[in-house]
């Protein structure tokens, strides 16, 4: 059994902003994603928003904690 979340997103079209913070909910660091963009995190938080519409994402994760 997973003991943490990790997490992918892969920009199918558009871009996405996206907020990813620590373990104490401190902001670290902002990215953006344009189409083909790809990042996975590991331990952790995140925000995601659509920075165009009709933005589409692919995520994926382990099992729900």
């Amino acid at each position: 059994r997973a003991t943490i979340t990790q997490e992918s997103w892969f920009v199918v079209r558009g871009s996405i902003g996206i907020c990813l913070y620590d373990l104490d909910k401190t902001a670290i660091q902002e990215v953006k994603l344009d189409q083909g963009g790809l990042l996975i995190t590991f331990n952790g938080g995140h925000s995601m928003e659509a920075l165009e519409e009709g933005a589409v994402v692919m995520e994926t994760k382990n099992e729900p904690l």
